[in-house]
C-alpha cells in the first residue's frame, strides 16, 4: 500500500493539502530498517503525479518499507529538520563529508 503526501502547487512549497499530524498512537517509529529517497526524481517514479494544480511531495510503501521525500537540501535554511536531515546525508557517501569537520 502506497501512502501520499500532496501540496497543492503556489509558490515556495506551497500549502499542505493532507489530513495534518498523525494521532499520536500512529506516531511509533518503525522498529525495522527503511530505505529512503530523496528528490524529485524518486518522487516522479515512485510516488506518480498528483492532478494538477495538485503537486505529490512525498509517498511511502508499506509494502517495502520505503519512504520517498523531497531534498532536504532545497528547504529554506530556517527549517531546523531539513538542516539536521542535509547535514547528515552529507557524511554519506558518495559525499562522504569527514566526521571531524569543523563545526
Amino acid at each position: 500500500m502506497i501512502g501520499f503526501l500532496i501540496f497543492a502547487a503556489s509558490w515556495g512549497w506551497g500549502t499542505v493539502n493532507f489530513d495534518g499530524w498523525p494521532p499520536e498512537r500512529f506516531q511509533v517509529m518503525p522498529r525495522h530498517p527503511v530505505q529512503i529517497e530523496f528528490g524529485r526524481k524518486f518522487i516522479n517514479r515512485e510516488c506518480g503525479h498528483a492532478q494538477p494544480p495538485n503537486v505529490t511531495e512525498a509517498c511511502s510503501n508499506t509494502d517495502t518499507g520505503l519512504i520517498v521525500m523531497p531534498d532536504p537540501c532545497e528547504f529554506p535554511k530556517a527549517d531546523d529538520f531539513a538542516r539536521l536531515l542535509c547535514h547528515e546525508v552529507a557524511h554519506l557517501p558518495p559525499n562522504n563529508w569527514p566526521g571531524n569537520h569543523p563545526r
